[in-house]
């Protein structure tokens, strides 16, 4: 028998998380790659080019990007935000908030314009998808691997990753209705118990396909108010019962105290203190999210420290005025 010398790769259950570091580690090392997204989203000519800023899981008071993209190109500096799906639903207001980061991202002069970007398997792209300046399939990314001018060992590799994340797209899982959401929040709750049992999150129990929002109920909160993280929206809120139209209230208590990335604002009926957080996905594995997961946890905890401490400062505040 002869051996033979070609490379066989085989993967197993490929992640977003896992095509997301693939696209980091090509924008941060491969110019002909950079040169090549940006021609497929229309974004420049051949003006010459420079990466600035890669990064993934990019998280501000508006939710999360997948991956974000600052390049210079020519004159002008371009942010590419980067929504990367294997098969996951979108998420409510999904595209409008990526837009809305980088109208943010221009507003302070981070960069001239933006483009943001959908990139999945074509049986993903093939559905209703809108509101995402560009899409890019992973069948062009495995077409741009395999037929680079120089072809090396890592693009095949790359390429194979692709192929399984297309394969797990078109074939899915196959749960029971509601099943997987009820195991993710069972995780999620065994995560807030080992790393922030102080938040009290009750144990879930046949959690509804369309649940998203953990109400957790740590002690010596005011009444009417409550901690909230809304998972799928990528958003923790500090959330009071009717005060959406005082918001004047809010802001004059708790305002002056605010920190990067917080911001006031209502909620239905409720007034709420806003901050972001990375976006889960409730429907999917638990396992592939543990690092966003507990960084979220981490978050809300830091979150109610600081809700705590400056209620404690108003009181104080308050009961000297009353002295006078």
């Amino acid at each position: 028998m002869t051996a033979s010398n070609t490379l066989k790769v085989s993967i197993g259950a490929v992640s977003e998380r896992d095509v997301d570091f693939l696209l980091v580690e090509e924008f941060a090392s491969s110019p002909d790659f950079v040169r090549w997204f940006l021609e497929r989203i229309e974004a420049t000519a051949r003006a010459p080019l420079n990466v600035l800023l890669c990064r993934r899981s990019a998280t501000d008071s508006l939710g999360e990007s997948d991956v974000e993209v600052f390049v210079r190109v020519g004159d002008e500096t371009i942010a590419i935000l980067i929504e990367n799906k294997v098969h996951a639903a979108a998420q409510p207001r999904q595209a409008e908030r990526y837009r809305e980061r980088g109208e943010g991202h221009v507003r302070v002069g981070r960069c001239q314009r933006f483009v943001t970007v959908l990139v999945a398997p074509q049986v993903y792209l093939r559905g209703k998808v809108r509101g995402f300046d560009k899409t890019i399939s992973y069948e062009d990314l495995v077409n741009q691997f395999e037929h680079a001018e120089v072809v090396l060992a890592r693009s095949r590799f790359k390429a194979a990753v692709l192929r399984g994340a297309i394969e797990k797209a078109i074939h899915g899982y196959q749960f029971e209705e509601g099943a997987p959401v009820t195991r993710f929040w069972k995780r999620y709750w065994e995560r807030s118990q080992a790393i922030v049992p102080d938040l009290d999150m009750k144990k879930p129990v046949g959690i509804p396909a369309s649940s998203s929002f953990v109400y957790f109920r740590p002690g010596r909160m005011p009444k009417g108010s409550y901690l909230v993280h809304k998972m799928a929206h990528g958003l923790i809120d500090i959330q009071f019962d009717g005060m959406a139209e005082k918001l004047a209230e809010l802001r004059e208590r708790y305002g002056p105290s605010l920190e990067a990335g917080m911001r006031i604002t209502r909620a239905g009926k409720s007034g709420v203190i806003r901050i972001g957080a990375p976006e889960l996905r409730p429907t999917y594995d638990a396992e592939e999210q543990l690092e966003k997961i507990d960084e979220c946890l981490r978050r809300a905890t830091e979150f109610l420290a600081w809700f705590r401490r400056v209620g404690k400062q108003t009181d104080r505040s308050g009961e000297r005025e009353r002295g006078r």
